[in-house]
């Protein structure tokens, strides 16, 4: 496809969708070529409507696919630098020791942790339409400031208000992370769409790798404190600040949200049965792996022997393994594969492999961990989660902000749901919550890959789209 959401025909004349007409209807629901052609309108240089300028091979184009390539270039650094944060794995116990500050671990876990949560969903609901409306770069820009004062805060902060603070300015930050995995699809063609959706999750991912280890050497060897590996963390955020000065970020684009173009994304997933079994899952698994994530921690303290400790080293290899996890959907092996198969098959039987090697972690955990299952877990998800991510990306008829704040806004209330219930009601253990959720995600994703297969062949064929055609009707291979 071309930049403008167009599939290029073998003469470079662009064909206009019936979505893109004067007619103003979105695709028919019964056609899955339109409904997964239909992608926002071009935001480069040719975005007042002069098609002729947009043809492949002109000077525009070429212009419009260097841009996109240094976007993506200097935002995977960016991200890479936002996400570098040695201080973060000791943050409880910085605020707990901080001199005039020296919170108690009950206020930090009970009064400091959750006001991000609540922020976050909160500005979650709020800023769905506001990356359309606003743009991707007033969104993006926000965040990483407010990311900026969250590191002030904390550095500066003498009173619990003002740490409260800084857990909400984090959590508005986050959201502007949610416009950036967004706006790399904007003027990107739709057979990169696994590429960059990896390069970019990767570069995150990375980042946690490498930051945990480094301020652990800092603080064990070079005998640093808190207080410096805080200011490290600033550092990188103001540093990631300069580099986001000069990335060539899409525009403000007016008049993105219309019915026409909400009513176009439904219909491009309701069109697609193998796509919605996908997001069954994903809606099922992604707040098990929120949790399973987020707990790991105190799930490893309450199984470590006795004066041992390597969950550092444990965590940081799985978040390297996820990195690479998510990065393998863009090579060329991994393309070829989701080439020739469903990739909604491909991804229910990565998932099943995820989902047992989780069961194994919660029922055998001691054993699990010494095989190293923990990485393998991570990296299966990663993988399933940047397909996902690219798949969502072709579905939602060009409303990336609105369909991926809308994801993130799913998954909090997953992950809220499942730690209320069984953390609050039923009141188990941690190890009970790695158990329960191994049981659920377990016999979920079987569910629904049942319930799929049942479908018969015209879910699985609707299901394998392609990355790297153009368009059917040329014939062509990327």
């Amino acid at each position: 496809m071309t930049a403008s959401g167009g599939p290029a025909r073998k003469d470079g004349s662009v064909r206009l969708l019936p979505s893109e007409t004067s007619s103003g209807q979105g695709p028919d629901p019964g056609s899955e070529k339109q409904a997964l052609s239909v992608t926002q309108p071009h935001v480069g240089p040719a975005a007042e409507g002069d098609v002729e300028s947009e043809l492949p091979g002109t000077s525009a184009d070429t212009a419009v696919a260097t841009r996109h390539k240094t976007m993506v270039s200097l935002l995977c650094v960016f991200i890479f630098l936002l996400e570098f944060k040695p201080s973060e794995p000791h943050l409880t116990v910085y605020l707990q020791e901080k001199e005039g500050l020296t919170l108690t671990e009950d206020q930090v876990n009970d009064e400091v942790y959750p006001v991000s949560t609540y922020v976050y969903f909160c500005t979650l609901l709020v800023s769905c339409g506001a990356c359309e409306l606003l743009g991707y770069r007033f969104m993006i820009v926000s965040g990483a400031l407010c990311r900026l004062c969250t590191r002030a805060l904390l550095l500066f902060s003498t009173e619990l208000i003002w740490v409260q603070l800084a857990e909400a300015a984090y959590a508005i930050g986050s959201v502007g992370e949610v416009a950036l995995f967004a706006s790399i699809y904007v003027e990107a063609k739709e057979e990169s769409f696994l590429r960059i959706t990896g390069l970019v999750h990767a570069s995150s991912l990375l980042a946690v790798t490498v930051s945990g280890p480094f301020g652990d050497i800092l603080l064990k060897s070079a005998n640093a404190s808190l207080e410096c590996l805080m200011w490290i963390s600033a550092a990188s955020v103001a540093l990631a600040i300069v580099v986001l000065a000069f990335t060539p970020l899409p525009r403000k684009q007016k008049g993105q949200i219309t019915w026409p173009r909400v009513k176009a994304m439904f219909e491009s997933m309701r069109s697609i049965p193998g796509y919605r079994w996908l997001f069954l899952w994903w809606a099922l698994s992604s707040g098990v792996y929120g949790t399973i994530d987020g707990w790991e921690v105190s799930f490893y303290a309450r199984l470590r022997p006795d004066g041992v400790d390597f969950n550092g080293t444990l965590y940081a290899v799985a978040v390297l393994v996820g990195a690479a996890g998510a990065y393998a959907p863009g090579t060329a092996v991994a393309s070829r594969l989701l080439e020739r198969a469903s990739h909604v098959s491909v991804l229910f039987v990565v998932s099943i492999l995820g989902s047992s090697i989780l069961a194994l972690l919660a029922w055998v955990p001691i054993t699990a961990m010494g095989l190293g299952l923990l990485p393998l877990y991570y990296g299966c998800w990663q993988f399933m989660n940047s397909v996902f991510a690219a798949t969502t990306a072709l579905y939602s008829s060009g409303l990336y902000a609105l369909m991926f704040t809308s994801t993130a806004a799913l998954t909090l209330l997953t992950m809220s749901l499942y730690q209320f219930v069984l953390l609050n009601i039923l009141d188990v253990s941690v190890v009970g919550l790695y158990r329960v959720l191994s049981v659920l995600n377990f016999c979920g994703v079987l569910a629904v890959a049942l319930a799929w297969r049942r479908g018969g062949s015209t879910a699985a064929n609707n299901g394998a789209h392609t990355y790297s055609r153009i368009d059917n009707d040329n014939g062509e291979q990327d």
